[in-house]
């Protein structure tokens, strides 16, 4: 029914066949005389999401296998296993003994990931736009430097809270500082790279803007085209889901607060493989 495009006001022919079959493909196509349900553009859309769908059936039963966005892309770091959603979690599983048996929150981890794939998108384009950007990504690598020594600093000074050599409040607002430095350079590191140069579609140079009103199967296509794999590590060993709630902390302040250390932790935990 929704594949007929008498839904678009086309009215078809299809004739019958020597052999008592209905020809798949219309003899005759006119305008019909009735108020269409959906635009032509609408419709081939439509179809896209139908075609897909079609494409990733199972052999078993015939049903339709559900492509997230990420689909087979999130993959464990300790056994490269694709991870799949379950629920509220991407998972490594089944579970089974001798498996790692990792899991992550899958609405903050492909919230993530949209971000660092639209970032990169958002940069594509036909050519050089940025006259400025002539270092040949020195300045990036610089500061990616940099960022891996905030990381370092950031993994000794957890050491130190650990061992007893500092205090919980020193420890904490070392801990923001360093969180808050390494998210500045990391935005100031995406900015720095140089533009991504493509011999042509103007497509891939609008999926930014194009992603939010597309099917979960052309954002998996699309993610493809410049994401190899998302590798899911551990949680950071000694360091806590969420952040101690103060009594002074009001619920604007601290869903604030752990926001943040929630993005600290996924930037410690994600690492992005890209394609070349």
């Amino acid at each position: 029914m929704l594949r007929n495009p008498a839904i678009k006001g086309i009215r078809v022919y299809r004739p019958v066949q020597p052999d008592g079959s209905v020809a798949e493909v219309p003899e005759i196509e006119t305008a019909g005389n009735w108020t269409p349900i959906l635009d032509p553009d609408t419709w081939e859309r439509l179809n896209a999401v139908l075609d897909a769908r079609k494409a990733n059936r199972t052999t078993r039963g015939g049903s339709a296998k559900r492509v997230y966005p990420f689909s087979g892309l999130i993959r464990c770091a300790t056994c490269g296993t694709p991870m799949r959603k379950q629920g509220r979690v991407y998972m490594c599983g089944p579970v089974r003994k001798g498996m790692c048996a990792r899991a992550i929150l899958a609405t903050e981890v492909t919230g993530f990931i949209e971000q660092a794939v639209l970032a990169v998108f958002a940069r594509i384009s036909l050519g050089p736009t940025n006259p400025a950007a002539t270092d040949d990504g020195q300045a990036a690598s610089a500061l990616a430097d940099v960022i891996e020594a905030d990381k370092a600093a950031l993994g000794r000074l957890d050491d130190d809270y650990y061992d007893g050599l500092i205090d919980k409040p020193t420890w904490v607002r070392q801990r923001n500082r360093l969180t808050d430095r390494i998210n500045a350079r990391q935005r100031e590191w995406q900015a720095a790279l140089p533009p991504t140069v493509v011999a042509s579609p103007a497509d891939v140079a609008t999926v930014a803007s194009q992603w939010a009103g597309r099917c979960m199967a052309w954002q998996h296509d699309a993610a493809a085209l410049v994401l190899e794999a998302v590798l899911i590590h551990a949680h950071p060993a000694g360091t806590a889901t969420v952040p101690g709630r103060r009594t002074s902390d009001t619920p604007e302040s601290y869903a604030m607060k752990r926001t943040a250390w929630r993005t600290a932790v996924l930037g410690q935990r994600i690492e992005f493989i890209w394609r070349a």
